[in-house]
């Protein structure tokens, strides 16, 4: 899995409908900190359109950006449900016991009893915690599909991207 290219895309929101008659708009952003999106010298679109957001705010719980450049409604509306991309390479750092949701994406799951779960197929957020959501694969024990808490030490045991897996705590039946 390390041997992902650094330039691919990491889908960060999908842009909204206009807000007002100065260029805002809602963004449905897939992060847990809309604030990070302000460190980004630049974000890009599907188009390889380079966009700056300048401002994010809350309106009625809504996320609401401002992107350099879109000044009125009309500019603002072109832009509805574009979705808005970063390169792997911009994201920070994480030490090595943390891991973006897009890494887990794809791995095989194996239970410590050695078998095979499925593969990731996405991360959902709960609120109480994530959710590791396990698809069959052509190698899964079967064709169910599991939901799988991701909760450190408990549940997941090891994470190893160099081989593309990641160990559970969790009985093939459940």
């Amino acid at each position: 899995m390390s041997s992902r290219s650094k330039d691919r895309k990491i889908l960060m929101g999908t842009l909204g409908k206009a807000l007002g008659l100065k260029g805002l708009l809602y963004f449905k952003y897939h992060g847990s900190d809309p604030k990070n999106l302000l460190n980004f010298d630049y974000l890009f679109l599907e188009d390889k359109t380079k966009i700056k957001f300048l401002e994010v705010t809350f309106r009625k719980k809504r996320l609401v950006v401002l992107i350099r450049g879109v000044q009125d409604r009309e500019s603002a509306e072109e832009l509805k449900n574009k979705e808005v991309f970063i390169k792997e390479n911009q994201l920070p750092i994480l030490d090595s016991e943390n891991y973006y949701w897009y890494q887990l994406e794809g791995l095989v799951v194996e239970n410590i009893q050695g078998k095979n779960l499925g593969k990731i197929s996405r991360m959902l957020e709960t609120g109480a915690n994530d959710v590791i959501d396990v698809r069959p694969s052509k190698n899964s024990i079967d064709n169910r599909e599991r939901l799988i808490p991701y909760l450190r030490e408990e549940v997941i045991k090891k994470v190893d991207l160099t081989k593309g897996k990641i160990y559970v705590e969790w009985h093939e039946s459940y």
